[in-house]
Parts: structure tokens; C-alpha cells; sequence
């Protein structure tokens, strides 16, 4: 019984080296490396922006090269509407000059799909910083007509909004609260970001109701405070109602010195 025993396990051993010997031999057929369009991917935020229309081709070239297809782009209402009711679709700004036809164009062109970021505050409501904000009652009223004109001048062209950059972090809000100080600070709103979140979400969806309305990146970072964290600013966003005013929720996952 015993040398039975030990007779099966000789043989089922002797089968594993067998096995192990071909494998050595049979080597899996190489797969040829191909390119594959991901449309999924994109990269940047406000390349129009910071290179204006004369580096906008070259640098949308780079990104059709990488196989990237979508791009992030401000349209700043700092700068558009710097006096109530009227608006500028180009301009120059320091170095740069910048046109949101032609930006949109090139995009077209080099097959990218914009993700357009409504962004920054009224520069002509008053306000002193650090100690007067700009009304948030009228900021909320304007803010709406911004929304509109932009929608009724690009929204055939774009499908997809996202309402304000990085909603939860105090560097956003300085450009909102006091539009005309580029180095302002201001504590996160969640409330007023609510507000103003539900009217930009009503505006789009009015004129096209598939339109991807995105809820702006939250900065997540060691940095963050409690009160800042996106799983807190989410839940006060719910606190005001103004859950079912988005589509999407963007994340900026910043990795930091960890």
C-alpha cells in the first residue's frame, strides 16, 4: 500500500516536470503594438489662456499628437464682462491675446472637445479687500447674465460645463469675492456655490438639456482644512438643495510632498 502510495506521487510529480519542461519551450505569441484613439484622456487647464491665440495650433497640435481629446478651457468673467452688460469674446491681457472663436476653432480642428470652466467673479460689483466682498445678492443676479451669454454665444459649439475651478479652495473664492485682486484669499461658500451652481445648471440645461454640467474640481490635498475636505463641502452642497443641479463631480487629487 505504502510503495502504491509513493508510486502515484512519482508520477504526478514526474507529469509537473513534463508540463514545467514544455512551457519553457512554448513561448506565447507576441501581440504588434498598436495606437488605439483614447477618448477618455485629457490634459491642461486654460492653455488658451495662458498662451494666447498665437501659441494656441502649436500647442493643440502636441496634445492630437498624444492621442489626448479633451481640454480644459476658462472663459473668465473677470475679463469678458468688465463692464455690466458688455461682453468681449477677444482681447489682448498683458502678453497674450485671446479669442474664444478662434480658441474654439482649433480645437475643432485638432479633434478636442472642450470642457468649458465658467470661473473668477464681476470685477464691477465694489468691493475692498480684505474687508468688503462684492454683494453675494447681486453676484448671484449677474452672475446668472454672465452664464447666459456665454451659453448664447458658445453653446452650440460646447457640451460640456464646469462651474468654477477647484469650488472648495480659498484661492477660487479670493477671484470671486474680490475679482480685481489676483492675490485675494476668501473662505470657501458652499451656500453661495450652490447658488450659484443651480442657476449656471438651469441656464445650460434650458438650452440644451443633454449638456454635461460639471460640478468644479474639488481640491483634495493634506492641505485641506475639515471644513474644505471634498466629502464635507459635498455634503453641505446637499445641505442647500442643490444636489440634482449637476452631472458630474471633478476631483483634483493632489498628491503632493506625501
Amino acid at each position: 500500500m505504502g510503495m502504491r502510495f509513493s508510486f502515484f506521487w512519482i508520477k504526478i510529480v514526474g507529469v509537473i516536470i513534463v508540463l514545467l519542461m514544455l512551457s519553457a519551450f512554448i513561448k506565447p505569441k507576441e501581440k504588434e503594438v498598436g495606437q488605439a484613439k483614447l477618448d477618455s484622456i485629457g490634459m491642461g487647464s486654460s492653455i488658451h489662456l495662458l498662451v494666447g491665440t498665437d501659441g494656441l495650433p502649436g500647442a493643440y497640435q502636441q496634445l492630437e499628437d498624444m492621442n489626448v481629446h479633451w481640454v480644459r478651457e476658462e472663459i473668465p468673467w473677470r475679463e469678458v464682462e468688465q463692464t455690466p452688460g458688455q461682453f468681449q469674446w477677444y482681447y489682448t491681457n498683458g502678453s497674450t491675446y485671446r479669442d474664444f472663436h478662434f480658441m474654439l476653432e482649433e480645437a475643432e480642428k485638432h479633434d478636442l472637445e472642450v470642457v468649458a470652466v465658467l470661473s473668477t467673479g464681476p470685477s464691477y460689483l465694489p468691493h475692498v479687500y480684505p474687508d468688503q466682498t462684492v454683494d453675494v445678492d447681486l453676484l448671484v443676479e449677474n452672475w446668472k447674465n454672465y452664464v447666459q451669454a456665454v451659453v448664447d454665444r458658445f453653446g452650440d459649439q460646447i457640451d460640456y460645463w464646469e462651474i468654477s475651478p477647484q469650488a472648495n479652495n480659498s484661492d477660487t473664492w479670493g477671484k470671486v469675492m474680490f475679482p480685481t485682486n489676483l492675490d485675494a484669499t476668501s473662505n470657501p461658500n458652499p451656500f453661495l456655490f450652490a447658488r450659484m451652481l443651480t442657476t449656471a445648471e438651469k441656464v445650460i440645461k434650458k438650452h440644451n438639456s443633454r449638456d454635461t454640467v460639471i460640478l468644479g474640481g474639488l481640491y483634495s490635498s493634506p492641505g485641506n482644512v475639515c471644513d474644505t475636505t471634498p466629502v464635507m463641502f459635498l455634503n453641505e452642497i446637499e445641505n442647500a438643495g442643490a444636489w440634482k443641479h449637476f452631472d458630474v463631480i471633478a476631483i483634483n487629487p493632489y498628491w503632493e510632498n506625501n
